[in-house]
């Protein structure tokens, strides 16, 4: 019972403090995420109503543009007013470069007028244009309507009765331009061709003394205002609108029809909009606070932020703005917290079941831990002892016993270490002892190589008996081996100390190679083997010299020494793709294993499971010297072999010690 309580309680506890945990976390995420939401949302409808506003007056810039630059041609005599066909094809061509443009004119001071609109009675959906001129004829006035093809080809040509005639300088935009300096704006009314509403700007034309000559303009139908608002992308379900200076909807979804005609004017108040409904006296008054994102609730409960701008203009200012639900912004935050509390759920349920089976776990191991820990202090169970404790009273013995563990592993590892530096300082000595009578060798084995070559050469007198001189020249060779195992032990010892230090200086990789061959020639003819040298890489390279001819010299008297009569032993100067000089040796021999060449890198390493290689004589201290003499220049050497086809070994030396290269190309 007692553990079954202990259980519940701790896993209970977890489950609690975890719950607890999650809750205020997901509180405490969910208002600051609602925080940062809502200065999003704001930096977010500033900067798209920013947007909305600097396209729509890019939208409109294009008809003022047209207007100055009809006028600028005009003044400037490049379209002569007064040729009305002229006159005409400009204003189509102007009409097709500018789609959203419904139609330009121009009117003189004495009534002529010249007009092209894509929007009249009669064109229907086939893309044609309307134009109409009117000028003075026979003491009267002649007006004639045609009707063109998207080409300019005229479709058909009528003369109107002028008993009600159309006079343009009682027209809004003639009136307007006529007393100001620049480009006007109307305020919206009812275009006289087409019957639609729209708005025009106009700007008068002078001739070169400063009379007024006319007045050109360019019209825009609040159908395509609409059309172009409603391209403007806010939000997903989001927006824009346009007021004029009464507070009158030119642009709104309400206002458009199923053909997308143009709306009539319609104060916003009227229109049903939940979220502008509420602000249309505000809108209307010119109220600022709608510069920054405003948060609103409509009158559908539901909550939309609105911002607008104004767009000043002479006859007053225009409002643009935008409308976003919350939803549009907010809608995404409310689908991640779902899944996280889901999630946390989940977890929760995860976290639970993952107490109950690791509290199991532990309950099993318990006893083998300590049981473990008995093993490692060398103690046995007493038989017929006490059932083990449960619960805390486990993990208070089970702690006692892995210290104890511990700390009998802490003083087998001091005693190791004791042991291994013991081990150093025999080997270190061994090392010392052998260099020591190495060096104390080398002066009796000269004098002994003396003396033999004294005898042998005969230099102080006839010796008198042939067998003595050939016991001579045995003393001889005899000590000249002693004399290589006691250098190869000098160096040996040398490396291991690293007393050994490198001497570089530019060196003939090719000469190095062809006199440690010549070193080795005379062993070789000795054995019957035949030694190739292929040295014509022409590579100068910063080395020590004498360290790479003992590397050579090694690897050479190895090559030899388990080279069967007969064969052959090649030594190799290249450098490889990269341009790294090598030196290769080859030979014929008995080969090896490959997973044995590690071994042989190290001191007094030899192959002596080999009944060749046990047969010659030797130190194996061969390979160990190479191999340390090639790291202490940074080169590296590589293997090939197997038993029964010899043995190649590489030795790379690295790029940046080339000094000149003249020779043969890369391997």
């Amino acid at each position: 019972m007692r553990i079954r309580s202990l259980r519940v309680l701790i896993i209970g506890s977890l489950v609690t403090i975890h719950v607890a945990v999650t809750c205020v976390f997901l509180l405490a995420a969910g208002r600051f995420a609602a925080e940062r939401q809502r200065d999003y949302a704001r930096i977010a409808m500033a900067g798209t109503v920013t947007d909305v506003t600097n396209q729509a007056v890019g939208f409109l810039e294009r008809l003022s543009r047209v207007a100055l630059l009809t006028r600028g041609l005009a003044e400037a005599e490049v379209v002569r007013t007064e040729q009305l066909p002229q006159l005409e094809r400009y204003f189509f061509e102007v009409l097709k470069a500018n789609p959203e443009i419904t139609g330009v004119y121009y009117g003189t001071r004495t009534g002529d007028f010249t007009f092209v609109t894509r929007e009249a009675p009669g064109l229907g959906r086939n893309g044609g244009f309307f134009s109409r001129s009117m000028v003075a004829a026979d003491g009267g006035r002649r007006s004639v309507v045609r009707l063109r093809n998207p080409d300019f080809s005229l479709f058909s040509e009528t003369e109107l009765d002028l008993r009600q005639p159309f006079d343009p300088r009682r027209r809004p935009w003639f009136q307007l331009a006529l007393r100001a300096d620049g480009v006007v704006w109307t305020q919206p009314y009812l275009f006289y061709t087409a019957g639609t509403p729209g708005i025009s700007t106009a700007t008068r034309v002078d001739d070169a003394k400063g009379s007024i000559l006319g007045v050109v303009g360019a019209d825009i139908s609040l159908g395509s205002l609409q059309s172009f608002v409603d391209r403007l992308t806010v939000g997903e379900t989001g927006y824009a609108f346009l007021l004029d200076p009464y507070g009158r909807a030119i642009s709104h979804p309400a206002l458009v029809g199923g053909d997308h005609s143009a709306p009539p004017l319609a104060p916003v108040g009227t229109l049903g909009d939940p979220a502008l409904g509420p602000l249309a006296d505000r809108l209307v008054a010119g109220d600022d606070s709608f510069q920054d994102p405003v948060e609103v609730e409509g009158r559908d409960g539901r909550d939309y932020f609105v911002v607008a701008r104004r767009l000043p203009t002479r006859q007053g200012d225009w409002t643009i703005g935008a409308v976003v639900p919350d939803h549009d912004l907010f809608g995404w935050f409310g689908e991640l917290s779902r899944m996280v509390i889901l999630l946390s759920l989940g977890l929760t349920l995860i976290w639970c079941l993952a107490g109950v089976l690791l509290w199991r776990l532990i309950d099993r191991r318990f006893e083998r831990l300590r049981a473990l820990a008995d093993r490692v202090l060398g103690r046995t169970p007493k038989a017929g002892g006490t059932a083990p404790a449960r619960g805390f009273s486990e993990l208070a013995q089970t702690e006692r016993a892995v210290e104890r563990a511990l700390a009998e592993l802490d003083r087998q590892r001091l005693e190791n270490l004791r042991l291994l530096e013991e081990a150093r300082r025999s080997d270190r000595a061994k090392t010392l002892f052998l260099a020591s009578m190495s060096h104390e060798l080398r002066t009796p084995l000269n004098a002994i190589g003396g003396f033999a070559e004294i005898i042998e050469r005969e230099l102080l007198g006839p010796v008198g008996v042939a067998k003595y001189r050939e016991y001579a020249q045995l003393i001889g060779r005899s000590n000249r081996r002693m004399l290589e195992l006691v250098e190869n032990l000098l160096d040996a010892s040398a490396l291991e100390f690293g007393t050994m230090e490198l001497h570089p200086a530019p060196a003939e990789f090719d000469r190095l190679a062809v006199e440690a061959a010549e070193e080795q020639r005379l062993q070789a003819t000795r054995r019957g083997l035949k030694l190739e040298v292929e040295a014509d890489s022409g590579v100068t390279a910063l080395v020590d010299a004498p360290k790479v001819r003992m590397l050579l010299a090694n690897l050479l008297r190895n090559a030899l020494a388990y080279t069967p009569p007969g064969g052959s032993v090649s030594l190799q100067v290249a450098t490889t793709a990269d341009g790294e000089p090598l030196f290769r040796v080859a030979d014929t021999g008995i080969g090896m294993e490959p997973e044995k060449l590690e071994q042989l890198r190290k001191p007094f390493a030899r192959g002596l499971d080999n009944s060749y290689v046990a047969g010659e004589t030797g130190t194996g201290l061969g390979l160990a010297i190479v191999d340390r003499i090639a790291n202490l220049h940074g080169a590296r050497l590589q293997f090939e072999t197997a038993p029964g086809d010899g043995t190649r070994i590489s030795v790379t030396f690295p790029r940046d010690c080339v000094l000149e290269r003249t020779g043969s190309p890369a391997l």
